[in-house]
């Protein structure tokens, strides 16, 4: 038995593609749905901003539940790096960090502009943890 996955399912070979018995499609995530992957990748006890913007995040980042796994991982580490708690700073500067050429030009007001780490910022806004 072997599991493959891919992304670029047309760019397979048309023989290869015959020879596989089951083939399941995984849809993109719509808006409604990466908001709620952003969500539930935060436990209730995880130390984080209450402010961050799941329905603007979903909204503006059309990214796969796999890059937004991603993302929240680098965005935990960078919280963690300057004992802050994870907040949409990191959130949005570990999505610029992932794929900076895949950048839209432009984001809406939902989002900040400022995509720096705090720790690169003479801001260091977030609160820090009271768990």
């Amino acid at each position: 038995m072997a599991i493959l996955a891919t992304n670029l399912r047309k760019n397979m070979d048309e023989a290869f593609a015959r020879r596989l018995y089951f083939a399941i499609d995984f849809p993109f995530p719509n808006e409604e749905q990466r908001a709620r992957i952003w969500r539930v990748l935060f436990p209730a006890e995880a130390c984080r901003d209450p402010d961050i913007g799941f329905d603007a995040l979903g909204a503006e980042l059309r990214i796969s539940g796999g890059s937004i796994k991603n993302i929240v991982l680098n965005a935990v580490f960078l919280a963690a790096s300057t004992e802050q708690s994870i907040g949409m700073q990191h959130l949005l500067h570990a999505w610029t960090r992932s794929a900076p050429a895949r950048l839209p030009r432009a984001r809406s007001a939902a989002l900040p502009n400022d995509t720096r780490c705090p720790r690169e910022s003479d801001d260091h806004g977030s609160p820090t943890c009271n768990h």
